[in-house]
């Protein structure tokens, strides 16, 4: 009973942020392996306070550091999420490429269960250069905020995802 409580609850994590996955489209995985690895992902989070700046440095180059705000879009939150940022890099077709993430995270995604989705749908080696979250309105613009490395996973996993273009 305390497994399939952890497992149901696993599930809600990864139904939270289905959404977050697919608000972006690049080439990076195959659309049959992604579709298979989101097929647990279900939901939408609407309607709460808290904002977030809501980019990658990829379509939106003034994503990256220093984070030029007059060309970032806001998102507003979910009930359980707040606001992430990351900083990652991949070696894609011998070029390295960095890219810096900012967006809503869900508060309550483990790490392990994050790395073990990135490990099946990963087609690149990824370093995470930076991971960080906060829970204040539009506190994902510095450099440097508060957290840990893993705290931000979800957001590594959402550019990762993001690299996917999907037609249907």
């Amino acid at each position: 009973s305390y497994n399939r409580n952890i497992v149901k609850k696993n599930l809600e994590i990864f139904q939270e942020i289905k959404v977050k996955f697919l608000k972006f489209s690049f080439p990076f995985f195959t659309e049959k392996k992604i579709l298979k690895t989101l097929i647990l992902f279900l939901g939408i989070s609407q309607g709460f306070s808290l904002q977030c700046y809501d980019c990658n440095s990829i379509e939106t180059p003034s994503c990256a550091d220093p984070l030029n705000t007059n060309s970032i879009s806001k998102d507003t939150c979910g009930p359980n999420e707040k606001c992430g940022k990351g900083i990652l890099s991949a070696n894609i077709g011998g070029t390295k490429q960095t890219v810096t993430l900012r967006g809503c995270v869900y508060n309550a995604a483990t790490c392990e269960l994050l790395a073990d989705l990135l490990t099946q749908v990963a087609q690149a080696n990824v370093t995470v250069n930076h991971c960080s979250f906060c829970n204040n309105d539009l506190c994902n613009k510095s450099p440097s905020i508060t957290g840990g490395i893993f705290a931000v996973l979800p957001l590594i996993v959402l550019y990762l995802i993001s690299k996917i273009r999907l037609t249907i």
